[in-house]
């Protein structure tokens, strides 16, 4: 889809089903896009949802900026907001994961979203930073890799942090959504200006607790056990923050899941959800 006329063009996965009650909007982490939701995609779209999984600017087959400088978190933020008046036919919940979910919690702070009716927050830090989170490092380290064959760029992947005691065929699939194709093999499907031009594109320290509060709808933070949390870390998300509601469960998805089904509750009409 178009992204500011033609500034750029964003990337859309989108799942559907012949009854919808919500459309759903899943942002991925720093170095992921779009393809990191397949597995979850399928179920979500049979269960009623509208699943869009976007690959965010510079991700993916999304826009790869020539300025490194296009990438900010105010372009990211455009990006979201746009893909939400597009599709906001039906109630909307926003899910993001790490750096994703700090997208959402910034897109707050630049525009006014009545269409959205709740947000999921899985695995966000209490700050980020590029030189903090161990797989931003390994993507700045992979940065302008090729491989001969598809194969190669999986082992690749897979020797990574981010797949470290995975489900073995989960993440196979996952790897292979982390590759793409080009006229001399394959590469990350991750633009290296992302991490090498780190200064010029704005990629600050942002304090998740200072943007939390700004979040509007009714909000499901996620504390997942590798996070790596003080003790009080979730905890200092929620505290001022009325409309959220923590737990933490040691199941990705399930805790997904239930996230979704919380928010689904107060989003949807009950005459969609009967029956």
């Amino acid at each position: 889809m178009p992204l500011g006329g033609s500034f750029a063009t964003l990337s859309v996965g989108v799942f559907e089903a012949a009854q919808m009650h919500t459309t759903l909007i899943m942002v991925h982490g720093f170095a992921g896009n779009g393809r990191d939701f397949d597995a979850v995609a399928g179920p979500l779209a049979r269960a009623g949802y509208r699943v869009l999984c976007p690959d965010m600017p510079g991700r993916g087959r999304s826009v790869w900026f020539d300025n490194p400088a296009h990438y900010r978190f105010s372009t990211h933020g455009r990006a979201l907001v746009a893909l939400i008046n597009r599709f906001a036919d039906r109630p909307v919940i926003l899910a993001g994961i790490g750096w994703g979910g700090v997208i959402i919690a910034l897109t707050f702070t630049m525009a006014t979203l009545p269409m959205v009716k709740g947000v999921v927050l899985c695995g966000v830090p209490l700050s980020w930073h590029l030189g903090e989170d161990e797989e931003l490092v390994e993507a700045a380290r992979d940065a302008g890799l090729r491989f001969s064959t598809q194969a190669a760029g999986i082992d690749h992947v897979l020797a990574g942090c981010r797949f470290r005691g995975a489900d073995p065929g989960h993440a196979v699939n996952l790897a292979k959504g982390r590759l793409i194709a080009d006229g001399e093999g394959w590469k990350p499907a991750f633009d290296p200006a992302l991490v090498l031009g780190k200064e010029q594109a704005g990629n600050r320290v942002y304090d998740i607790t200072q943007v939390l509060p700004a979040i509007t709808a009714p909000t499901q933070v996620i504390s997942l056990r590798r996070d790596g949390y003080p003790a009080a870390g979730p905890e200092a998300m929620v505290a001022d923050s009325p409309s959220a509601f923590l737990f933490t469960r040691p199941d990705e998805q399930r805790m997904l899941m239930t996230a979704l089904d919380r928010l689904s509750d107060a989003a949807t009409p009950a005459q969609a959800t009967s029956g």
